[in-house]
Formats: structure tokens, sequence, C-alpha cells
């Protein structure tokens, strides 16, 4: 029987010299990531599960995610998106970004346009935009884009140029390319009318008739 040093041995060879599951691994520095947001997305890498609070400008106090007893913990969407790009978790960000979607309205689009975050993440500037073309006829955006506007021409939101070409490209889209007919050569087509002059029962088509008529 071997003793209990040779069996040491005969283990540490083992463990040092048989085959190795290759792991690959990296360092990712993350700072300014609350303390919430990092047991949500613990929960969620054990769980596959996310919950998410209200934006801060819904002026819904979100005291559900100050709770850090709750289950499944709660955060921000929009602190889980920046936590999940920066660790490239893109099912999670994909998620945090359909949270942040849902939770534009009327009463808060034109405040989240004006903060830092969609200038730092396109995606997110994108679906503000979207929103903003969905209540642009609505009273609270009706009173409060015209502030936007102004801030924009200050230089006070650094992606406001972004804001205000995809405001335009969106306004095109929806109001002009869908009536917009083109030929086979790609010129605009003249219309049908200009063409064959007013429809029959009109008032040209009936001095016409009349005129013809005349001996």
């Amino acid at each position: 029987m071997k003793s209990s040093s040779a069996l040491d041995d005969l283990a540490s060879n083992v463990l040092i010299n048989g085959p190795l599951r290759p792991i690959q691994s990296r360092h990712i520095f993350v700072k300014d990531t609350a303390f919430r947001t990092w047991k949500a997305l613990l929960f969620y890498l054990y769980t596959g599960r996310v919950t998410f609070c209200n934006l801060k400008s819904q002026d819904k106090a979100p005291t559900e995610a100050l709770n850090c007893t709750d289950n499944p913990p709660r955060c921000s969407p929009k602190s889980m998106y920046r936590l999940a790009c920066k660790v490239g978790l893109e099912s999670l960000a994909n998620q945090a970004l359909e949270a942040i979607r849902q939770r534009l309205t009327q009463t808060n689009i034109i405040r989240e346009l004006g903060l830092v975050l969609p200038s730092r993440h396109p995606p997110i500037l994108q679906a503000e935009l979207d929103a903003l073309l969905r209540n642009i006829d609505t009273a609270p955006v009706k009173s409060a884009l015209p502030p936007l506007f102004a801030r924009i021409a200050k230089g006070e939101i650094p992606h406001g140029a972004a804001i205000m070409t995809g405001f335009y490209e969106r306004v095109l889209k929806t109001h002009y390319e869908a009536t917009k007919v083109f030929s086979a050569s790609g010129q605009p087509a003249v219309p049908q009318r200009a063409v064959n002059g007013p429809p029959n029962g009109s008032i040209g088509s009936r001095k016409k008739l009349s005129m013809l008529s005349m001996p």
C-alpha cells in the first residue's frame, strides 16, 4: 500500500500534468455602476431573468429598485443597458433597450432626448426619435419641443445635430416617401390627371363636349 505522501504526489502529478480545459477570460474595468445593477446582472446570469423599474423621467419613484432584498432584483433599464454593453451581453442589452422603448411616452420623451445617454448610445437615440415621431401631435410634446430646439441651437445638447437629422429623416419617410411616385426612368412621374386632363364629368370635359356639338 502506498504511503499518504506517495498518494499526494500522485494526485499532484495528475492535477498538474493532466489535461486542463482551456478557459478564455478577460478583464473588464467597469465603474459608475450601482450595486443594484450588479445584483440584477448576477441574478440574470444565474436565472436568465431580469426585471426593470420605471425611468426617473416617468415621475414614478422607483422605490422597489432601492430595496436590495426583493426577488427578483430590479434595476434601471438604462443602467443595465450601459453595463450590458460594457461586458458584451448583447441579449441583455436588447432586453434593456426594449424596456426603455416601452417606457418612452409623450410626457417624458423630450426630457429623455435632452439627456447625455442618447449621445453615447445611438440605439437609444433611435428609439427615442421613434417615440418622438409617434407622439409629435400630443400636447406635452408640442409645448416642450420648441425649448428643446432652442437648447440645440445654443449648443447645450451634444447630440443636437443627430436629433435634428433623425427627426427630419423620419418626417420625410412618414409623410413624403409614401406619396412620391417615380417613372421607369427614375424621374418623378407626372400625375395621370395632369396628362389626360380633367376626368369625365368635370367642368372642363363638359365645355369640350359642348364646343364639339356646336354647328
